[in-house]
């Protein structure tokens, strides 16, 4: 198949779980013998044509808050007109307002990773396209996708339209003995809380600061991530910075999983999700996990990890102190959740999934029908 995947930065774009979607599914894909297409923004990704089998197609795109992703997504669409694809897969709810453009050319399918419309940091017009976005998402293309159930619930009880649940994956990352990165910032194994993730208001790290701070165990509390268009909110974060706080930028590839693997807790107090790639990540290295009890979060964490009322911080720093102080019984909590983790989120089982999607499709569109959704 000659496949189209449009509304990503690119790949191999490093953070993001929307990029690290679009990263392991268009590779998996290109192994298994197809021909897949991933338009990237040119600020993005390197100066290359191709990676791991994968072509891209570097596009420039308005670098503003509102206008980034509606600049690259129209120039992708106009050029994905010059070639000749079976499907475009947009990815995002928010690209595929853009679809009606291309599905004269060639049927289309488009996956959802969350309701960008609910996060704090875009402002009422955004929203408002947003809100948009999300009825052309569930009218125009010929098959749709949820990465979680609790979307999947939502888009049919709401829209009365087949979606197809899809999950993300969670790759598994071989125990690493050295521990340089944690040495060069003078940390230990297990003497650390970790949170990792977007520095926006909707991903809680204001929440998970001011609760480390009260729940006034010995350990460090290490951040890492980047801002995303919210320069004040991480002026607001950086505040907080102490000798017992410690900032950094995304970490990749070994230097991230060490810091993963040799966490005494991670903690993710997210308020909206779709399904987190970082969560999954969490979980599958069998780390003891704190997350706030939204439904996206329960779906794949319930039983394993450590709830805590969202938004809570008194909640969240007894939770961190209770972890801190038992310590084998989180290890051991863990470590029993994380061959759940590893079947389920498979992502040699999501590119299965998809693949049949994508057949379901074609057939739909030479028989004109509608695609039937499966779990």
């Amino acid at each position: 198949m000659r496949v189209g995947m449009v509304g990503s930065k690119g790949i191999p774009v490093s953070y993001g779980g929307v990029e690290t979607h679009v990263r392991e599914l268009a590779t998996r894909l290109a192994k298994r013998g197809h021909d897949v297409t991933v338009f990237c923004r040119t600020h993005c990704t390197p100066r290359v044509n191709e990676y791991q089998g994968v072509r891209l197609v570097r596009l420039p795109a308005l670098r503003t808050k509102t206008l980034e992703m509606a600049t690259h997504t129209l120039l992708s669409v106009i050029a994905a007109w010059f070639r000749s694809f079976d499907l475009v897969h947009f990815q995002s709810v928010e690209p595929t307002l853009f679809a009606p453009l291309v599905k004269w050319h060639a049927p289309v399918i488009s996956t959802s990773h969350g309701q960008s419309y609910r996060r704090a940091k875009w402002g009422p017009c955004a929203k408002w396209a947003a809100r948009r976005a999300e009825t052309v998402f569930m009218r125009v293309p010929d098959a749709r996708i949820a990465v979680s159930q609790t979307l999947k619930r939502y888009y049919e009880g709401r829209y009365g339209r087949r979606v197809i649940y899809i999950p993300n994956g969670v790759n598994v990352y071989p125990p690493i003995r050295e521990h340089a990165a944690l040495d060069a910032h003078g940390l230990i194994p297990n003497g650390y809380v970790l949170f990792a993730g977007r520095l926006d208001p909707s991903k809680g790290c204001h929440v998970a600061i001011e609760a480390y701070l009260r729940s006034r165990i010995a350990k460090r509390l290490v951040v890492i991530g980047s801002s995303t268009y919210t320069h004040r909110y991480v002026e607001k974060i950086y505040e907080y910075g102490s000798d017992r706080i410690l900032f950094l930028e995304y970490q990749t590839g070994a230097e991230f999983w060490q810091f993963m693997q040799n966490c005494c807790a991670f903690v993710f107090p997210s308020e909206i999700e779709g399904l987190s790639i970082v969560l999954l990540e969490a979980l599958g290295q069998g780390r003891p996990v704190i997350y706030s009890d939204i439904p996206e979060n329960a779906e794949v964490a319930e039983g394993i990890g450590y709830p805590f009322r969202t938004g809570d911080v008194e909640d969240l720093a007894a939770k961190i102190r209770y972890v801190a102080e038992h310590p084998e019984e989180a290890r051991i909590r863990g470590e029993q959740g994380k061959p759940r983790i590893l079947q389920e989120f498979n992502w040699d089982r999501v590119v299965d999934r998809t693949e049949q999607a994508y057949r379901h499709l074609l057939a739909m569109h030479r028989g004109h029908g509608e695609l039937d959704a499966h779990s």
